[in-house]
């Protein structure tokens, strides 16, 4: 943790891009998802609150900031996904059209040679052709066979035998893929390894029954956030891009903050 944050010194005034590094109020965050001036998906979605922000800009009276959400619950929220699908809003359908049209283009070993950088979140999320999956298993590089494990259109029996794989890193891949059922969730969520234990606590779509079954709590980013004493004085997104460029309330929030995580 930086010095600057120990002595509540760091400040958002003029700098709003860091707003996304703090566990941001949903007060804060709901008047900011309404100020249509304000770029939501460029300020917020980064950094620890994306999934959070993600979440509640989906089921947000805001059509914009339903269609903001899209991309984020596309990736990491299947009920909020089936949610949006069915929004009749124009703007949320138009991005939702272009993700149906993304999600069933097939992806080829030609553009696996183009994807450089991005290489790693292609195989985690594009629907791959069926020679693109065989050339990754026969590579067997681990941080490929892990997004392959994750990607939600591999084959069943690909996927089952991924989650038997030696290497944790490629079952806490699969512990991402939302159609793992009740026995492969239970194991995986008492794997040997921790970093497997963790990736299942992450997961958003689990019921509260579901937490309790495999013994797991709230992951940090979906538990219910403290409302600061300056919160509920926001009353419109004006407001609230004021709150969040006041420097003596960002201290103040960042004393919150500091005391939620037990730093003296």
């Amino acid at each position: 943790m930086p010095e600057s944050w120990r002595d509540g010194r760091l400040a958002l005034a003029g700098e709003v891009v860091r707003l996304p590094n703090f566990p941001l109020g949903d007060l804060l965050i709901d008047a900011l998802l309404a100020d249509d001036d304000f770029d939501a998906v460029g300020e917020l979605y980064s950094g620890p609150n994306v999934r959070y922000v993600a979440a509640r800009a989906a089921v947000h009276p805001s059509a914009s900031a339903r269609a903001g959400a899209c991309w984020t619950v596309y990736r990491t929220n299947p009920r909020l996904w089936q949610q949006l699908r069915s929004d009749p809003h124009p703007v949320v359908r138009t991005e939702v059209d272009k993700i149906e049209e993304f999600d069933a283009a097939v992806f080829d070993v030609a553009q696996v040679r183009d994807s450089g950088r991005h290489l790693l979140t292609d195989l985690a999320v594009r629907r791959l052709s069926a020679a693109v999956v065989a050339e990754v298993l026969a590579e067997d590089d681990g941080a490929m066979v892990r997004c392959l494990a994750a990607n939600r259109h591999t084959p069943a029996e690909i996927v089952e035998r991924l989650l038997r794989d030696d290497r944790p890193e490629v079952r806490a891949g699969a512990a991402r893929r939302h159609d793992l059922g009740p026995d492969q969730l239970a194991a995986l969520a008492c794997d040997s390894d921790p970093l497997v234990r963790h990736e299942v606590s992450q997961r958003a779509d689990l019921t509260p029954r579901q937490r309790i079954d495999l013994g797991l709590g709230l992951p940090e980013v979906d538990r219910p956030r403290p409302v600061a004493e300056w919160e509920p004085a926001l009353r419109d997104p004006g407001t609230a891009r004021a709150a969040a460029a006041d420097r003596a309330l960002a201290v103040a929030r960042m004393a919150d903050i500091l005391a939620h995580l037990g730093v003296p």
